[in-house]
């Protein structure tokens, strides 16, 4: 899950992407993509107002049995899912656009 903590109402989820191995290295092709804030299933791009430092979480979930979420589940269910998992990663960057 990609989301962004700052965004002006709230926490905003960029991009869940679900379904993938232990074993993956990179998102493979067959991994399944919810729906972001944007309303659309995948990856929506950062896009903070001018001038403003935003921060974009990215955080990775070990789960102990497959999620049973479909293609285009909401950000909330990703996040209900993902409850109770065995293991998280986090790496936050910051991302600004200038004028």
């Amino acid at each position: 899950m990609v989301s962004d903590p700052d965004a002006p109402d709230g926490r905003f989820v960029h991009w869940t992407v679900f379904g993938m191995p232990a074993s993956a290295r990179s998102v493979p092709d067959d991994a399944k993509q919810g729906r972001n804030d944007f309303g659309k299933d995948g990856w929506g791009p950062p896009c903070p107002p001018t001038g403003s430092e935003h921060r974009y979480e990215f955080d990775l979930y070990a789960l102990k049995d497959d999620s049973g979420l479909d293609e285009g589940a909401s950000p909330e269910d990703v996040i209900d899912a993902v409850d109770g998992a065995l293991a998280r990663g986090h790496l936050v960057a910051r991302y600004d656009r200038i004028a």
